[in-house]
């Protein structure tokens, strides 16, 4: 097969300027580099990573390929963010108030500290989890779940760049693709959890106790983050920061994707049934993230959410028509490390964060507008066909998403790390790894 003919450049070819490992370089806004650069969008997206390596694809699909190069120091920070982001997907829905969580934790995690910004929001999780316990009326239930809503904005981006930072670059594509159904993870444990504790306390408030319980799991990982220090990566990126202002003093004196509510439990479905499918289907989530994350390391990210997307479309319809008969099947789009390669080390954990959780706020309206919808669908008897709603909204989300990735950049992978010249010799010596960036 003819490879395509486009520019690969790899990051570690030479020894990168601080400046360069700091923030990424002004984008070119001409006329030419515009016209180039949409050119090359079918051109890079089917110019497959696995055409320049010499690894068979078999070895690359493979996930215990990559993780055997995890260390027991990186295993650590990873189930650390992973269970961090499990915690998270317990608790209910606050879409809302998510952005502005992501802003101001985000700042923090990029400038004071990862361990600092994680201790703060699981240690804030613990007073609002039991506030949420005891709540007596729907006004006080709403202020509690919107402050939450803001610690929740926070948490996926000290989670995300928690676990998969300081992690080497043939174990990125596996780790991230079972980070993200770290959500589905929870969402089983949440179903688990309610079962076990619907018939404790009062009739119909089993709730408050899983609340209670849930503040204890953030305790423990409060505490399991406080034993161990700062990410090795941040600090490094602290250091070069300091020198990047050193150099600068003088010339500073001088001068949507989108996310939505997808409920699959209509009308006629009992608590036995939901409780399978949510199992079931997240289960399969997380098996998905697995093989798709590895896949990307084959295909590319952009490819390989593509798929995703395409896999989506297939399925939800009967999905949402006949949740008994055809029940979802999830995947896992791997978008962490495509985020996390697009984005600037200096402002990781905002940007990335930032732009899932705008996701969020675009998609907080959808319930409303879905039920609204909905009532143009009657099925008699007082029901709708909000299905048949959900799954166009679906098709248009998929759809713009393809759109957006076709036409995105990618940068597989990027450096994430800060290395040093003498680390950097010693990676280009030690490994035949192709590392490379399509833009």
């Amino acid at each position: 097969m003819e490879k395509p003919t486009v520019e690969h450049i790899s990051p570690i070819s030479s020894i990168q300027e601080v400046e360069h490992q700091l923030f990424d370089e002004k984008p070119d806004l001409s006329l030419p580099a515009i016209k180039h650069y949409f050119a090359s969008r079918l051109s890079t997206l089917f110019d497959l990573p696995m055409y320049h390596t010499d690894e068979k694809w078999y070895k690359l699909i493979n996930p215990l390929s990559g993780l055997k190069h995890v260390t027991r120091s990186n295993w650590n920070y990873y189930l650390l963010g992973y269970l961090a982001w499990t915690i998270d997907a317990l608790d209910f829905f606050t879409t809302m108030l998510r952005s502005v969580g992501a802003i101001i934790f985000g700042t923090l995690a990029d400038y004071i500290g990862r361990k600092f910004t994680y201790c703060i929001i699981t240690f804030l999780f613990i007073p609002i989890e039991i506030a949420g316990g005891f709540v007596t009326n729907y006004q006080q239930f709403q202020g509690v779940r919107a402050l939450f809503g803001i610690l929740m904005g926070g948490m996926y981006s000290i989670s995300m760049v928690t676990a998969i930072e300081e992690q080497d670059v043939r174990a990125r594509g596996a780790l991230s693709g079972i980070f993200l159904p770290g959500y589905s993870f929870g969402y089983l444990l949440a179903m688990v959890f309610y079962r076990a504790f619907a018939l404790t306390g009062k009739k119909n408030e089993g709730w408050r106790n899983l609340l209670f319980f849930t503040a204890g799991l953030s305790a423990i990982l409060l505490i399991w983050r406080l034993l161990f220090p700062e990410g090795p990566n941040f600090l490094k990126l602290k250091e070069r920061r300091r020198q990047y202002n050193e150099q600068n003093k003088e010339k500073r004196g001088n001068g949507f994707l989108s996310k939505f509510d997808l409920s699959i439990f209509r009308y006629g479905v009992d608590l036995d049934l939901k409780t399978i499918i949510i199992v079931v289907s997240n289960l399969a989530a997380m098996v998905g993230g697995l093989f798709m994350g590895n896949v990307s390391e084959i295909l590319g990210r952009r490819l390989t959410i593509i798929i995703c997307s395409l896999w989506n479309i297939a399925l939800t319809w009967s999905s949402f028509n006949d949740a008994k008969k055809h029940w979802p099947v999830s995947n896992s789009f791997n978008g962490p490390i495509h985020l996390m390669e697009l984005v600037n080390p200096t402002h990781r954990a905002l940007l990335a964060g930032l732009a899932y959780q705008l996701g969020n706020l675009a998609s907080s309206a959808s319930s409303t507008i879905e039920a609204t919808i909905g009532l143009r669908f009657p099925l008699g008897e007082g029901m709708y066909d909000y299905g048949k709603v959900m799954g166009i909204f679906c098709y248009c989300v998929f759809g713009a998403m393809i759109i957006c990735l076709v036409l995105g950049p990618e940068r597989f992978h990027r450096e994430l790390q800060i290395v040093d010249e003498e680390e950097l010799v010693e990676e280009i010596s030690a490994s035949d790894y192709s590392v490379k960036e399509r833009v």
